[in-house]
């Protein structure tokens, strides 16, 4: 069966959590599961940001995604924790590799309408497309 697995930011932020969730995932794809695993940034993309002097603007629960925003949540998010997620789950006994969603053209997106306005949240947007064929390329050589 094909899952997709959404780790909240907030799961990792403690290593020991991490690695409970990181056996669950390997069970799964150990069990012939196919697994799509994403993730939020939780504090420490917040953290970042702030480390940064970059402040967060928030609209209806939104975070406005401005350029230096973007770059920073690409850090983050495809950079630290998305290698710590894929080594979790390699520590735990199943080989997995982190990617971005532009890796591959993976997923494609539209700019989000907010008031009318494409694009208002800035690089915020609607998942449009997903490069299937090469997800499962990944998913037959595993």
């Amino acid at each position: 069966m094909r899952l997709v697995i959404k780790l909240a930011g907030a799961l990792l932020d403690d290593p020991s959590t991490l690695a409970s969730i990181a056996r669950q995932i390997a069970t799964l794809e150990q069990e012939g599961h196919e697994l799509l695993v994403v993730h939020g940034g939780g504090k420490i993309f917040t953290s970042t940001l702030q480390r940064m002097g970059i402040e967060s603007r928030f609209v209806g629960g939104l975070r406005v995604t401005d350029r230096e925003t973007r770059d920073v949540a690409v850090m983050v998010l495809g950079g630290l924790l998305n290698k710590r997620v894929a080594g979790a789950i390699s520590q735990a006994g199943q080989p997995a590799i982190g990617l971005c969603a532009s890796d591959a053209g993976t997923f494609l997106a539209e700019p989000m309408v907010h008031n009318e306005v494409a694009g208002g949240l800035g690089y915020v947007g609607y998942l449009t497309g997903v490069n299937v064929e090469f997800l499962e390329s990944l998913w037959r050589n595993a």
